[in-house]
C-alpha cells in the first residue's frame, strides 16, 4: 500500500513537471510576481538584519548600561564653547549623588590632538579623567596599573596609554613621555578595547587603543565646582531597560536646571538608540512587508489564472484520466503540484534577485546587510504557501469536471 502511494506521489510530481515544461514562457511570466515578492522579502529581511547587527555592535562598544553626557558647542559659534554653559565638576557631583551606589559616574577633559613625544612623536587624544570614568568605561590594565584616587589627590604626573600607542612609540612602564609641554611617567598600559562607534549618535569618537589618560587634577581644580568638563560617563550596575531610562530622565532633569538658559550638553543612552532602531526597523519592515505581500498576492492571482487556462486546455486529458480510474484526489494533487512547482521555481530565482538587491543597496547606499537562515528559507516557504492557496481553486475545479462532458470537448 505504501509503495503504491509512493509511486502515485512520484508519478503525479513528474506529470506536474511535464505540464510546466509544455509552456515554459507562460509559466515563467506568471511566476514573475512571486519572484519579485520573494526578492523584496529577502532584501527587506537582510537589510533589517544588517541594521540590527550594526546597532547591536554600536551598543556593544558604547555599553548597553551606560549614559553618556557631553558638553556641546555654542549655537552661535561652533568653534568655541561657552565656559559658563559647559558641564562642570558641580554637575558631576550632582549626578554622582543622584546615582549613588547604583553605578559609576566619571568625568573627563579631552585634548583631541595633543603631541605625545618619546623617541618619536605623534598626535593622539589625551583625556584627563577620574578613576570612576575608567571604571565606567570598563578599562582593564594589561601591564602596570590604572589611575587611582591617590593620583588625583596628589596630582601625580602619571599617565596610562593604549596598547597600540605603546607599540607605536615603543614605550613601556616607567617611560617618561612629553605631552605637549609637560612630562608624564607611564604607570600602565590598558588592555585593547574597541573604539567607540558613535556614528549617528552626535557623540565624539574615541579610540581607546590610541589614547593617553592622566589624572583630571592635572588639567582642572577638583576643589572648584565651576571647573569645566567635556563629558560624563555613567555606568549602571542594573542594565535593565527601565532602570537605565529612569536614571537618564533623572540626570536630564538635574542638569536641565543649571543649564536652563542654553542647554550646554547632550545626553545619549545606547538603550535609547536600540529602542529608536527597533521603531525604525518596524516601520521599514512594515512598508517592505506590504510591498512583498502585494507582489505575492498579484503573483498568486497570476498563477491561478494560468492554472485555470491550463486546465481548460487539458479538459479532454482530465476526462480521460478520470475515465481510466483516476480519483478526484489524484487530479487535485496533480494540479496542486503544478501550482507549487511553479511558485517554488519563482521563489528560488527570487532568492537570487533578493541577494542581488541587498548587495546593490549595500554598495550604493552603504547600508549593512546580513543574511540569516530564516531569511533564506522564508522566501521558498512563502512561495509554496502561495502556490497552495492559489492553486486550490483551480485544482478543485479540475477535479469537478465530468468525465463524459470532458471527453465530448473538441
Amino acid at each position: 500500500m505504501n509503495n503504491h502511494l509512493l509511486k502515485g506521489f512520484v508519478h503525479d510530481f513528474t506529470d506536474a513537471l511535464l505540464g510546466l515544461r509544455r509552456r515554459p514562457g507562460r509559466f515563467l511570466l506568471s511566476g514573475t510576481g512571486i519572484g519579485i515578492g520573494v526578492s523584496a522579502l529577502l532584501a527587506m529581511l537582510s537589510i533589517g538584519e544588517g541594521a540590527h547587527q550594526a546597532v547591536m555592535n554600536q551598543i556593544a562598544t558604547l555599553g548597553i548600561n551606560t549614559i553618556r553626557i557631553e558638553s556641546v558647542s555654542r549655537p552661535d559659534n561652533p568653534d568655541t564653547r561657552d565656559r559658563a554653559n559647559r558641564l562642570t565638576i558641580a554637575d558631576m557631583n550632582l549626578v554622582r549623588d543622584a546615582i549613588g551606589s547604583k553605578g559609576h559616574v566619571g568625568g573627563y577633559l579631552k585634548s583631541p590632538a595633543a603631541t605625545v613625544q618619546s623617541a618619536t612623536s605623534t598626535k593622539v587624544p589625551v583625556l584627563a579623567v577620574t578613576p570612576d570614568w575608567i571604571a565606567a568605561e570598563n578599562l582593564r590594565a594589561a601591564r602596570g596599573r590604572l589611575l587611582t584616587v591617590s593620583d588625583l589627590d596628589q596630582q601625580r604626573r602619571v599617565c596610562v596609554v593604549g596598547s597600540d600607542l605603546s607599540h607605536a612609540l615603543n614605550i613601556g612602564i616607567g617611560t617618561l613621555v612629553k605631552i605637549d609641554n609637560s612630562l608624564c611617567e607611564i604607570i600602565g598600559i590598558f588592555k585593547a578595547k574597541e573604539r567607540l562607534m558613535t556614528n549617528g549618535t552626535s557623540l565624539s569618537p574615541l579610540d581607546f587603543r590610541q589614547l593617553v589618560l592622566m589624572p583630571l587634577t592635572l588639567q582642572t581644580h577638583m576643589g572648584s565646582q565651576h571647573s569645566t568638563l567635556d563629558g560624563l560617563t555613567v555606568a549602571l550596575f542594573d542594565s535593565s531597560e527601565q532602570s537605565i531610562l529612569n536614571s537618564a530622565e533623572t540626570i536630564d532633569n538635574l542638569l536641565r536646571q543649571p543649564h536652563l538658559e542654553n542647554q550646554g550638553y547632550r545626553l545619549v543612552t545606547p538603550i535609547g538608540l536600540l529602542i529608536e532602531s527597533k521603531k525604525t526597523q518596524h516601520t521599514f519592515s512594515l512598508v517592505m512587508g506590504v510591498i512583498a505581500g502585494l507582489s505575492l498576492l498579484v503573483g498568486g492571482i497570476g498563477v491561478m489564472n494560468v492554472m485555470l487556462a491550463n486546465i481548460t486546455e487539458q479538459t479532454r486529458e482530465i476526462g480521460l484520466r478520470m475515465a481510466l480510474g483516476a480519483h478526484r484526489a489524484r487530479i487535485i494533487g496533480l494540479y496542486l503540484w503544478q501550482s507549487v512547482q511553479l511558485t517554488l521555481v519563482s521563489g528560488l530565482w527570487g532568492i537570487g534577485g533578493g541577494i542581488a538587491i541587498a548587495f546593490w543597496v549595500q554598495f550604493y547606499a552603504g547600508w549593512p546587510i546580513a543574511f540569516s537562515t530564516f531569511a533564506l528559507l522564508a522566501g521558498p516557504l512563502f512561495a509554496i504557501v502561495t502556490g497552495i492557496i492559489f492553486g486550490l481553486q483551480p485544482a478543485f475545479h479540475a477535479a469537478a469536471i465530468s468525465p463524459a462532458a470532458a471527453l465530448r470537448e473538441n
